[in-house]
């Protein structure tokens, strides 16, 4: 398993517009997939509400289907199941849900229906994964 600033450090950083339409829509699609990956190995997680786990990582597996695959694959390596890297990744998927909300989301998605409810699914995976971890 990865650092979790490392990896969602550089995803964020690809996630900006200024790296092209490529360099961003594969960030969006990197982000939902680790979204994904980081909330099903929660769920075996001691103090991980199980049920919050799995609606993230189906928001995510959802908001992904909306989205357009990149043109060539890469490894992103999913961090520990940590409550700091849930915390990130959720804030990542925030930013994405912001992005796709905005006018230069069409640069990782053109069709704003597709846009939409990639945006509407981001957003559940980040409110899901927020709350995934049981307060004592």
């Amino acid at each position: 398993m990865a650092d979790t600033g490392d990896v969602l450090d550089v995803l964020a950083d690809q996630l900006e517009a200024e790296h092209g339409r490529e360099t961003a829509a594969a960030a969006a699609w990197d982000i939902v997939g680790l979204g994904e990956r980081l909330a099903d190995a929660a769920v075996w997680q001691n103090g991980v509400d199980p049920v919050r786990a799995m609606v993230a990582a189906q928001s995510c597996r959802e908001a992904r289907r909306y989205l357009l695959a990149p043109a060539c694959g890469r490894s992103v390596q999913t961090p520990r199941p940590t409550s700091d890297a849930t915390s990130s990744c959720a804030r990542l998927l925030d930013r994405l849900a912001s992005v796709l909300q905005s006018s230069s989301g069409t640069i990782i998605q053109p069709d704003a229906l597709a846009r939409q409810a990639a945006a509407e699914h981001t957003t559940a995976a980040h409110q899901a994964l927020s709350a995934i971890w049981r307060t004592p």
